[in-house]
């Protein structure tokens, strides 16, 4: 846990890079694209169709040497060559747009689709068998290339007063991708190069994986509709310039979620080698933790408030809507690290497939009713707070209901820590004496919920 921990420190380091350093060297029009293209490019990760999450399910738990070696390269390469045939799709079908922003994006996302979605193979690998110091290195190595290229972008700015083309910074950010490729290329050499069965003989295998893991793809892929739903419809709806500044305030919100989200990457594999009793066991103090510390992040409104006003005026608008959605952080994290780890971790994917679908429908009935009442975005981001709010209750009645773990005190906890920060940073205004109220204020609320919590 500390290895990824430590890695994730940096992927959020070099966040706050991305998170600041990009939209000020982009402009608000290139901003707009760029967030267009990271949009659509989550989707490309249902060209898998559920191999990689098969692969996940069917070794976690694993050691690397009990791999079937022959096996997996088979594996391997079937896997590869059908990603590569995916991304040759996107790139001709941007030649065929042409020139323009939308071809230039259609043929990045499928040069990045074959690239992001192999590695993505080679990490679940990693993930699986356990093997984290590998995993949390290579995160690293990324951050910090994430990081060099945004001091360089953020020179050129400086030096020019030009803003940069978003074509450039996804240009290097595929060749950092590509590298990171070729070296776990190098590594999995062993179950990619060599002596093989035949496609025929593991065509059985191949089925399972796609059979096992699709579920729980098409799960994934429905939460994340519902977490970028609001998105959606501002994207649609608003002109370009409005979902640059929208959007803006979410990838602020990711920063946070990214770190929180690091507890999901150590806990599947060690949850599944555990027995149903003693998984289960477990959920009370995790649904705490989480919310815990996503209530905790929330203290950090104010400081952010203050950077974007005085780094970024430009985007001073995103915190008409940051100042709503900033609380998702704690119902998105409660449902997607522990909830979502747990239904993958009992094999309850199709029930976490159907509470996203649900939650789906749901959140896009509200997000068209308060466009249609309102016709503003900030109406939208109050919609998708209660969108959000819904779907956890759902997760934690099932939970109930087939389990008998009790949730009403932490939804009470999780309540009463929204109501304090819309009270505070509402109410009281965006000063430093409302972020220290609510400091204290949580502080108090978290001790007198679970100080009497037995270990």
């Amino acid at each position: 846990m500390s290895k990824v921990v430590f890695s994730q420190g940096l992927t959020v380091f070099s966040g706050v890079l991305v998170g600041f350093i990009v939209p000020k060297v982009l402009g608000v029009t290139g901003y707009g694209f760029y967030r267009l293209y990271t949009m659509y490019f989550v989707y490309t990760s249902l060209l898998h169709f559920g191999f990689v999450d098969g692969v996940l399910l069917r070794y976690a738990g694993c050691s690397y040497t009990e791999l079937d070696k022959a096996q997996m390269r088979t594996l391997s390469l079937f896997y590869m060559v059908f990603q590569a045939a995916m991304g040759v799709l996107f790139v001709a079908a941007g030649f065929w747009i042409g020139a323009s922003d939308y071809g230039f994006i259609c043929m990045m996302l499928g040069l990045n689709l074959f690239v992001t979605n192999t590695m993505t193979y080679f990490q679940f690998i990693s993930q699986a068998t356990q093997r984290f110091t590998e995993f949390s290195l290579r995160n690293s190595l990324v951050s910090s290339a994430k990081i060099v290229i945004c001091l360089v972008l953020l020179a050129m700015y400086w030096r020019t007063g030009a803003y940069v083309s978003y074509k450039l910074y996804l240009t290097l950010l595929f060749l950092v991708d590509s590298a990171m490729l070729l070296w776990y290329v190098r590594t999995y050499r062993d179950i990619i190069f060599g002596s093989r069965h035949s496609l025929s003989d593991e065509k059985t295998t191949i089925v399972r994986l796609f059979k096992t893991g699709i579920i729980l793809t098409v799960a994934y892929q429905v939460g994340h509709l519902v977490f970028v739903l609001d998105r959606q419809f501002v994207s649609l709806l608003f002109s370009r310039e409005t979902y640059s500044v929208y959007s803006f305030a979410y990838s602020i919100i990711s920063l946070f979620a990214t770190m929180v989200a690091t507890i999901s990457t150590v806990l599947f594999p060690m949850l599944k080698s555990l027995t149903k009793e003693n998984v289960m066991r477990h959920y009370p103090a995790m649904s705490e933790m989480i919310a815990m510390i996503s209530g905790a992040a929330l203290i950090c409104f104010y400081p952010l408030q203050e950077i974007i006003t005085r780094f970024l005026p430009e985007y001073s608008d995103s915190l008409n809507y940051l100042r709503i959605v900033f609380p998702s952080l704690l119902l998105t994290t409660s449902i997607s690290v522990v909830g979502f780890t747990y239904f993958k971790v009992l094999d309850r994917n199709f029930h976490y497939f159907l509470f996203g679908l649900s939650a789906l429908l749901a959140g896009a009935a509200l997000n068209a009713g308060a466009y249609a009442v309102a016709g503003s975005p900030e109406a939208i981001s109050w919609a998708s707070i209660v969108t959000l709010f819904l779907w956890l209750l759902g997760i934690r009645i099932y939970f109930w209901k087939n389990y008998r773990i009790s949730f009403w005190k932490n939804l009470a906890y999780i309540v009463c820590v929204l109501g304090l920060y819309y009270f505070v940073f509402f109410v009281l205004g965006g000063t430093w004496l409302c972020a220290v109220v609510y400091g204290a204020a949580f502080g108090i609320f978290s001790v007198l919920f679970y100080h009497r919590r037995r270990k």
